[in-house]
């Protein structure tokens, strides 16, 4: 999608914030509460919200699937939207059973948090970071049935920068919608293993609206990433381990060649021998020097550390409606409530 299409979305007759809240909801959900839209705008329930739900369920955007007690989810259905968004088949179009619409409405939560995170937002997106930001083989990224839809949990994938350490720490978003056990955990983890093991940093998020699998799926991840006896301190290279790499190579352009260091060269110089006092780095010189060490494997070591039980917790304190699933129709000028039975909680194909 090489065009903003917001300023379109707002041309259907919405707000500015309308619009970039329907955008998030298209990209990331496509089910919603009100209190997510009261949220995101900063008001209390009120005159607004009403009025934007109003006006999208009057021009045929979305509709009200209600869940008794007055709960409603508002589900954004209309096809042109969704052409704008660059998916005009997207999963999120489709009635989902009810434990697959609080998936997604825990996903727009996480995703509406207010944080420094960067998201990949599409497929196409997580694709191109993974195989050529991170130069990665597309071999390791998980992929579903014949179709080769890779991502097929649709989870939220993120990037955060990482000081002056030029490699971000990305994480994945796990979605808890309600789990007794870990086994869909693991395979999230199987499915992902050789993606998380090729990354300098990553970060399993698990999401719910309960703790009660936290303490099991930390101790699951640590297992499948024990911790590393020689693993390098992040608080030993303040200024990442490139640098330090640079600082050993400038070291021996300064020591064994003939050749005039740079000014890049010189200031990396100075800087490490001033920071670069400790033991450990003493040992890492040494070991270079004779070869018993490379480059790689030093980078590797330290990013094996960064990656010990790389695991956090996100509890949502929502209380998220999920009775028997109910879907709204037009007929007429007239919603029909029509009983559903459960959908099964498998990924679509």
């Amino acid at each position: 999608m090489n065009r903003d299409p917001i300023p379109f979305i707002e041309e259907l007759g919405y707000t500015p914030r309308e619009a970039t809240f329907l955008y998030a909801v298209g990209m990331h959900s496509g089910y919603f509460l009100r209190r997510q839209f009261d949220a995101y705008i900063g008001r209390v329930k009120g005159a607004i919200s009403q009025h934007f739900l109003n006006k999208a369920e009057r021009c045929g955007h979305i509709r009200a699937l209600d869940y008794g007690e007055n709960r409603k989810v508002f589900h954004l259905y209309w096809k042109p939207i969704y052409r704008l968004l660059g998916d005009e088949d997207s999963q999120h179009r489709r009635v989902k059973g009810d434990l697959q619409v609080k998936i997604r409405l825990m996903i727009l939560d996480y995703v509406l948090r207010d944080t420094q995170e960067h998201l990949l937002e599409t497929e196409q997106s997580k694709v191109e970071f993974f195989t050529r930001s991170c130069g990665l083989s597309a071999d390791l990224l998980p992929v579903a049935g014949s179709k080769s839809r890779y991502f097929p949990d649709h989870f939220p994938i993120s990037t955060l920068p990482h000081g002056k350490d030029k490699h971000p720490t990305v994480r994945f978003a796990f979605m808890d919608e309600g789990l007794f056990s870990l086994r869909k955990f693991e395979r999230f983890v199987l499915q992902h293993e050789r993606l998380f093991r090729a990354l300098r940093r990553f970060r399993v998020i698990y999401v719910s609206d309960a703790q009660r699998n936290f303490a099991a799926a930390r101790k699951y991840l640590a297992q499948r990433f024990p911790r590393f006896p020689d693993a390098l301190r992040e608080e030993d290279f303040p200024l990442g381990i490139d640098h330090f790499l640079e600082y050993l190579e400038a070291m021996d352009v300064f020591d064994n060649t003939r050749l005039v260091l740079t000014r890049e060269e010189t200031d990396v110089l100075e800087q490490g021998e001033r920071m670069y006092t400790a033991p450990i780095h003493s040992q890492l010189e040494d070991d270079w020097y004779e070869d018993r060490v490379t480059l790689d494997q030093i980078s590797a070591r330290y990013a094996h550390s960064q990656n010990n039980t790389p695991f956090e917790t996100v509890l949502f304190r929502f209380k998220y409606p999920v009775l028997e699933h109910r879907r709204s129709r037009p007929s007429g000028n007239e919603s029909v409530l029509l009983r559903t039975p459960l959908l099964p909680l498998i990924a679509d194909e």
